[in-house]
């Protein structure tokens, strides 16, 4: 059961005078206080009554404004514009600028008291509760039975989903280190990350696994052209660079007994020699 005083946006969202209603789940990883826009599609109001609700959720005065689009919880193909970057408010009432589009393109109903106010000009009451605490039991009371058990089953499926793509990662990272290794060559030395008896690339601190992981795309894409064939493609961008001008590559040593042991290590390093010939 859904329990919206323990919703983070619950609290965050409560400034002691405003509702806020059109809030949705972000992801099926996030927090499951709020419900998805297709859960309180219902009966279908008529063209007419379409029409005055979008006019009315459209309307008010501007109450918060952000510097980013939302985005469909629908994954319909709607421009972000129209889901709008803030927030609309009318008395005490207020609601994301995109409420109205789900309304309009998805069918989802709104509380009854939007409804009277928007067909028949009804004042909207001040609420006796704020922030999204209300929002997230009106969802609540219209979740179908199996909402909660089929969400879960998202999550393991997202979980099982992330583990897959992470070993798949991990193999990829693996060949292309060895292909680094084969292109580079490798010091006597050991790599200098804590734990790690691999031994380091030529000229460098680091193994080709802890260069790959800690530098980033750059590197992996190069190791991967060396793999192909080019026995200098595996070099990093920055040490290309720095051959390619003469210089040296500025390197943060650190402090201390391991920074120590970097500078002797590097000063034992010869001048940088010429890429070999393909």
């Amino acid at each position: 059961m859904i329990r919206p005083a323990d919703h983070p946006e619950a609290r965050e969202w409560d400034n002691g005078t405003v509702r806020m209603l059109g809030f949705w789940i972000v992801s099926v990883d996030g927090p499951l206080a709020v419900c998805t826009p297709q859960t309180l599609v219902g009966e279908p109001y008529t063209s007419g009554e379409r029409a005055e609700l979008v006019r009315f959720l459209r309307g008010g005065s501007r109450y918060l404004q952000f510097r980013g689009y939302s985005w469909c919880r629908c994954a319909c193909d709607a421009p972000v514009p129209e889901l709008g970057s803030g927030h609309w408010r009318r008395g005490d009432w207020a609601w994301p600028e995109g409420f109205a589009h789900y309304v309009e393109a998805h069918g989802v109903r709104v509380p009854e008291e939007l409804e009277r106010a928007a067909f028949d000009g009804a004042r909207l009451e001040r609420p006796d509760s704020s922030g999204l605490a209300w929002w997230i039991a009106w969802c609540t009371r219209r979740l179908p039975s199996n909402y909660t058990q089929r969400l879960a089953r998202a999550r393991a499926d997202l979980v099982q989903a992330r583990l897959r793509a992470q070993e798949e990662g991990a193999a990829e990272v693996r060949d292309a280190a060895r292909a680094m290794e084969r292109a580079e060559g490798t010091e006597p030395t050991r790599c200098l990350k804590l734990g790690c008896e691999e031994r380091a690339l030529t000229r460098r601190a680091l193994c080709a696994w802890h260069v790959l992981t800690i530098n980033g795309n750059s590197e992996l894409e190069g190791a991967v052209r060396a793999a192909e064939g080019s026995p200098c493609a595996g070099s990093s961008r920055a040490w290309r660079e720095t051959q390619a001008s003469g210089a040296r590559p500025r390197l943060r040593f650190g402090s201390g007994t391991a920074g120590r042991e970097r500078r002797r290590r590097r000063a034992q390093v010869e001048d940088d020699a010429p890429c070999p010939e393909p």
